[in-house]
């Protein structure tokens, strides 16, 4: 996970036969630098800039494997944003996400 972070979804706005009340996203990113907090950071707002009612949480990959958070929250990847193509990358989650509560 150089450059990039991973967007997963969980909840109930990600699981069929349940009225959500928000949208959960977690951000998944490498680790705990500056570096790659600001660039979750940046991501989340520019996901939090379309996608009504979401709510963010964002992990290291560290926190993530002592938490097993996708796996005890049934979390579903929704996609990866690489900083070399993060616009395309935020508006292809954007998208599915969006589209995702349609779906069900």
């Amino acid at each position: 996970m150089d450059d990039c972070i991973r967007v997963y979804g969980f909840g109930s706005y990600f699981r069929s036969g349940e009225t959500p009340n928000d949208v959960d996203v977690l951000i998944l990113h490498r680790d705990c630098s500056l570096e790659s907090c600001h660039f979750a950071i940046l991501c989340k707002s520019l996901l939090m800039e379309k996608i009504p009612k979401l709510d963010v949480t964002m992990l290291s990959q560290d926190e993530q494997n002592d938490l097993s958070f996708i796996t005890v929250g049934r979390a579903l990847l929704i996609g990866i944003v690489k900083k070399s193509t993060m616009v395309c990358d935020i508006q292809k989650i954007i998208e599915k996400t969006l589209e995702f509560n349609q779906l069900r």
